[in-house]
């Protein structure tokens, strides 16, 4: 009988369908972990080795780690696991993410993901009989800032959750009776009580391989309502939603515009826009890792740490592109590094282009927090930073042909000659990991050498595209 685990148990609360399909049709699944997801496996090791340490040194009960205990029906493994206190057995739940207080109203949702992960374990360890009287949850402290070395006292936040768990049995010990009973039916028929992948879930894309795109599901925040009277009346296709259907003017508009499946160019807000830059125009991208224990001092949990920049210049509209570039060897402090090569290359004027202004912006910030001497120089960086993304999220520039705002969704429609295809490393994901792992922890220097090299190429490239997209946009 294949038995239920804390993993399989938010899949269903995930997803049921997945859940579902999963058990019975795993080839089904790309079975390759996804290099940033990878790396937070990673991450998680190395936070539950400071804990470890941690109460090692503390001393004050007899801790076990890693203890496993099943039943007939489940199987859970304890991070920390007490056995036999006075007034019963402590379970302990480690992520390697920051303490959410429940007094606030933020992430409540992922608040709650995670005493349901500590509430399965709680009720499988009863069910193996168990006496289990508390439940903690260990997280990192957001306010943390390292000092000389890691503190772990004020690094981990150690939070005793036994009610919040306490009060969420009962329906967990439904939840994992609906799951079972799932395994031997199947999912049910239709499109109702979707999960938040919509009909992106893998469950449709194995059962329904020929699904329309887009679907009514793609609609900009379309009620479910809404949405299950369009399927009663058999619409599921976008192109089939009556034209006198009643949506809000930014979903009519999306529908009429996969209607029309065609450009739609608003070439004189695209020629203002362009107008107000300013020269020397100065295309920006920095790639960054976001390790959950602090690095470098005055770094909090999970703080992103730059390790390099890309950056073309144009100086007029008549000169030719020059590219600069700082890239980590992993050695010294990568983000004041970026910092002190960044400041002299950009000049004091000049407009900052960048795509999805937010991330770099962000990090603007965070280097002048860090390192108060050029605190100046990115605010007056701030100042000027442009999103080029804004063209296509603004919809000033729309196509068919192009899947969301992300620049790699957009290289291919304007600049088809530029692609990532083929390039050892072609996303951030990989970058973030591949840098951290084998150039930041580097145990072979050839090794090392070589991911330089290709995280040189796609820092690059990122730039060089919006250089390129740029130039299209001006032709108009």
């Amino acid at each position: 009988m294949n038995k239920l685990t804390k993993s399989k148990f938010r899949k269903y609360l995930d997803c049921p369908r997945e859940f579902w399909l999963a058990h019975h049709h795993p080839e089904a699944f790309d079975r390759r972990i996804p290099p940033d997801i990878a790396f937070r496996i990673r991450q998680g090791y190395e936070v539950e080795r400071v804990v470890k340490e941690y109460l090692i040194e503390r001393g004050d009960l007899e801790y076990q780690f890693q203890k496993t205990v099943q039943t007939e029906r489940l199987i859970a493994r304890f991070d920390v696991f007490v056995e036999n206190v006075e007034d019963g057995s402590y379970i302990y739940e480690i992520k390697s993410s920051k303490f959410i207080d429940p007094a606030e109203n933020t992430r409540k949702n992922v608040r709650l993901t995670r005493l349901y992960d500590v509430g399965f374990q709680v009720f499988a360890a009863r069910e193996a009989g168990l006496q289990i009287s508390k439940a903690f949850l260990v997280t990192l402290n957001g306010e943390y800032r390292l000092g000389g070395s890691l503190d772990a006292e004020e690094f981990l936040v150690f939070e005793d959750i036994t009610k919040e768990v306490e009060s969420l049995l009962p329906e967990i010990a439904e939840l994992i009776e609906e799951a079972k009973e799932l395994l031997e039916n199947k999912p049910e028929e239709g499109f109702e009580n979707l999960c938040s992948k919509k009909l992106e879930c893998e469950y449709f894309k194995f059962t329904i391989p020929d699904l329309p795109h887009p679907t009514i599901f793609n609609i900009p925040r379309l009620h479910k309502k809404k949405a299950s009277t369009l399927l009663s009346a058999g619409v599921l296709d976008i192109r089939d939603v009556p034209d006198d259907f009643a949506l809000t003017a930014i979903q009519k508009d999306f529908v009429e515009f996969v209607k029309l499946d065609q450009k739609v160019i608003d070439k004189q807000a695209i020629s203002d826009w362009i107008d107000a830059l300013e020269y020397p125009l100065y295309f920006l991208d920095y790639e960054t890792v976001n390790p959950s224990i602090p690095e470098f001092k005055g770094m909090a949990p999970l703080q992103q740490i730059t390790f390099q920049h890309s950056l073309h210049i144009k100086e007029t509209p008549e000169s030719e592109v020059v590219h600069h570039e700082f890239l980590s060897d992993g050695e010294g402090i990568p983000p004041r590094d970026v910092a002190e090569h960044l400041s002299t290359r950009i000049g004091r004027k000049g407009s900052i282009l960048v795509w999805y202004r937010s991330f770099e912006m962000g990090r603007n910030r965070e280097m002048g927090e860090l390192f108060p001497e050029y605190l100046d120089f990115f605010e007056s960086i701030n100042e000027r930073v442009v999103d080029l993304m804004e063209i296509f999220s603004k919809k000033l520039y729309r196509d068919p042909a192009i899947a969301g705002n992300s620049l790699k969704a957009v290289l291919p429609s304007l600049v088809p000659e530029l692609s990532y295809r083929g390039m050892e490393i072609a996303n951030g994901a990989e970058a973030l990991s591949r840098w951290y792992d084998e150039v930041y922890k580097a145990g072979d220097n050839v090794k090392k050498l070589d991911t330089l090299d290709a995280l040189r190429k796609y820092c690059e490239l990122d730039t060089l595209a919006m250089v390129k997209i740029l130039e299209v946009l001006q032709e108009f």
